[in-house]
């Protein structure tokens, strides 16, 4: 009786709507034309926003990426199925070749859906709720043109399936007394009926993964005191540490983190909790999966640190097997140890990593031009020809390019992160005790960091460390012996 009733009020809607009426005024068949319905569309779409994120919903109280999409449609007359990947497989409209236009779904199958909105911007779902975003460097998308099927009557719908709640009355009450702010009264219904804790939907979900798409630590602590096993899978195989970090929950995946969760854990499409914090733009939840040891970051990847020792005797038999191009340098070669970061971003990470040193009590790192320009050429050029590696065809290796700069008889490290944001690339750098080891050794003295744009993950971070020149090696460059070609 209560699906029946709900349909019938959406088709009541739909009817009296002006914009339906007009189409109807104005097409002899009373179909709604492409123009109307963009119209229409764009009403629908400024009404949606702010909704906040919440995964599995639909409506104006909570909605998922394929929820919003969903539910836009389905006020235009479309039916189609709640899931990025139903979305992307469904019967409805063409999948679209050609140029995008206004309305189109962009679909990222295993995890992301979104309308497009003209000019590179999409409405999607995006940092807990809905909103306006852009296209940007993203992988390429599954596009549907859904409006093609204006007035057809057909479509795909699985929304009964999708966003009822759990027939089971016990699941019902729990996820009621939840939505209450009831934590009393769901204690004490646990405590009366243990056997709840393992009750399923009809998706697999448990009351555990209802609590987890709330966001509810306090009840999410509850269950697994009481047995809850914290990495039961639904039948999708997401745990409630993939549904918390998809959301931005930070406190619920701080928690399921110390209890024991874990972070590597994948999906039956492969995600990982941090490929769904870092697909939703949960940089902050993504920080703190990150921040975990166990994590293994398969995406943004930091190439191993490698500290290789150079002498004046050693130079150029550092293993590089690449022939060298020339770095563009100033004509009166870089000064070394008065120079600034010449990219805001590089000076965030100089800070970052002198905070750290500060906190260990060592003295700040001085900021290197000659660093920078080899970091700098470092980065671009692994941008410019999509690799991630301490040894460039083109450019050859770290000790190649320092000494073109005049740099030679030192101790150097490499770093190399490839991530979305500054602050992301520092706490992968930081990650392993080797890493943080080198960035509060005494052995270094100077710093020198490169931010090239795009990539698969929008940037890559190149910071080098060096220690002191030894002193016969200035003194060769101060008589121009050791040079290099501008």
């Amino acid at each position: 009786m209560t699906r029946r009733v709900c349909f019938t009020l959406v088709l009541l809607v739909l009817h009296i709507s002006p914009f339906s009426t007009i189409a109807q005024d104005n097409n002899k068949d009373g179909i709604m034309s492409r123009a109307e319905a963009v119209l229409k569309m764009r009403t629908i779409i400024q009404e949606w926003q702010g909704v906040p994120y919440l995964w599995g919903g639909c409506r104006k109280s909570g909605t998922d990426c394929s929820g919003f999409v969903m539910s836009v449609y389905r006020e235009l007359g479309i039916r189609l199925p709640h899931g990025s990947k139903y979305l992307a497989t469904c019967r409805v409209g063409p999948i679209v070749k050609g140029p995008w236009q206004y309305g189109d779904v962009l679909i990222w199958p295993s995890h992301h859906a979104v309308i497009y909105t003209g000019n590179g911007t999409t409405a999607e779902t995006i940092s807990g709720h809905v909103g306006r975003s852009y296209v940007g460097n993203r992988n390429p998308p599954v596009v549907r043109r859904f409006l093609d099927n204006l007035g057809s009557g057909g479509g795909e719908d699985n929304s009964d399936e999708i966003y009822e709640l759990p027939a089971n009355n016990d699941m019902r009450e729990l996820i009621s007394l939840m939505d209450k702010g009831d934590t009393a009264g769901f204690a004490q219904k646990i405590d009366a009926n243990r056997s709840v804790i393992n009750l399923r939907d009809s998706r697999g979900g448990t009351i555990l993964h209802w609590a987890a798409a709330r966001g509810n630590t306090t009840c999410l602590s509850m269950l697994i005191e009481r047995g809850a096993r914290i990495d039961t899978k639904k039948y999708n195989g997401t745990t409630a540490l993939h549904i918390t970090s998809a959301m931005g929950y930070s406190g619920s995946v701080t928690y399921l983190l110390s209890q024991g969760s874990d972070p590597n854990i994948r999906s039956i499409d492969g995600q990982t909790p941090l490929s769904l914090a870092k697909q939703k733009r949960q940089m902050s939840v993504a920080a703190i999966l990150l921040a975990d040891k166990r994590t293994n970051d398969d995406e943004n990847r930091v190439a191993s640190n490698k500290i290789v020792m150079s002498s004046l005797a050693a130079d150029g038999q550092d293993g590089s097997q690449y022939e060298a191009a020339n770095i563009d340098a100033d004509d009166d070669g870089p000064e070394s140890e008065s120079a600034v970061p010449t990219d805001t971003e590089a000076q965030m990470m100089l800070n970052m990593v002198n905070q750290e040193r500060e906190r260990q009590g060592l003295s700040p790192l001085l900021y290197d031009a000659r660093a920078e320009k080899v970091a700098q050429a470092k980065a671009t050029d692994m941008v410019q020809n999509d690799y991630l590696d301490h040894n460039s065809r083109k450019l050859g290796s770290i000790g190649v390019m320092l000494r073109q700069v005049g740099v030679s008889g030192v101790v150097y490290s490499e770093s190399i992160a490839q991530c979305d944001s500054v602050d992301t690339a520092q706490m992968v750098m930081l990650k392993t005790v080797d890493q943080k080891q080198r960035f509060t050794s005494d052995r270094f003295t100077h710093i020198g960091i490169g931010v090239a744009r795009g990539g698969r993950w929008g940037r890559i971070f190149v910071q080098l460390l060096m220690g002191p020149e030894s002193p016969a090696a200035v003194a060769m460059n101060s008589t121009g012996t050791q040079t290099y070609n501008p």
